[in-house]
């Protein structure tokens, strides 16, 4: 089994459920009492928002440079980053380690591909929803993605950064959302990614007329299909 690093803290909250999916998964594969082999850096949540307050990406992206150091230098062979929005600093990553990180964004768009979905209502932080990087990676790959209007896109932001990231889940919350995801199938969203780890935390139990695709799940599982390959020269 490989040694899987996880660059984490984005939120602690969002670390714990990659951490249980990662062991969990490699447990029903493997058996036993069998877990991950696994090398954790995690980040001050509160260095990162400060970082966004002053919109200082230069300071964010050299905060999860260094996590990535820490755990190559601990013996990983491939790196998870445990944060949806982190990913917009991945090509800018990738040149400056020797091992692979393993991409959510692939993730998702392979689980798209295998449900045939087309039109995705994207929810997440404001980067992750606003920014291109996630979009423009699934259009690249034949999906269209969707996005909240400005209101709704506020009001996740907001929730994501002064509750659930605290490990607060509200009611009036898991309303709200409701409310948003049905805008965006009416929209004509055939699926709805949740692009923030602590989103389907909130909506757990929830049923709907659309496949959800839980990015932190399908990213977990692209980590253990690696790790327990053992096909550390490989990015997935």
């Amino acid at each position: 089994m490989c040694l899987l690093g996880m660059v984490g803290g984005a939120s602690w909250v969002s670390t714990v459920e990659y951490y249980r999916h990662v062991n969990s998964l490699v447990n029903e594969r493997a058996g036993g009492v069998e877990a991950a082999n696994i090398v954790l850096w995690s980040l001050n949540f509160g260095d990162l928002q400060r970082n966004n307050i002053a919109n200082d990406t230069a300071a964010t992206f050299a905060l999860i440079l260094e996590g990535c150091k820490k755990v190559e230098a601990a013996g990983a062979e491939a790196i998870i980053i445990c944060a949806s929005s982190m990913h917009r600093y991945i090509e800018e990553l990738q040149p400056q380690l020797n091992i692979p990180i393993i991409d959510l964004r692939l993730a998702v768009a392979k689980e798209a591909e295998r449900l045939g979905l087309k039109r995705l209502l994207l929810l997440g932080t404001r980067p992750t929803m606003e920014d291109g990087f996630c979009r423009d990676f699934l259009e690249s790959h034949g999906i269209e993605v969707l996005i909240p209007n400005p209101t709704d896109r506020d009001v996740i932001h907001r929730t994501i950064f002064e509750e659930m990231g605290k490990g607060l889940f509200r009611i009036a919350t898991r309303q709200s959302y409701r409310e948003i995801i049905h805008r965006g199938i009416a929209d004509g969203a055939d699926g709805v990614i949740m692009g923030c780890t602590e989103i389907p935390i909130l909506l757990e139990g929830e049923k709907h007329p659309v496949p959800f695709l839980d990015s932190t799940l399908l990213h977990s599982r692209a980590a253990v299909e690696f790790i327990l390959a053992g096909l550390a020269s490989k990015s997935l």
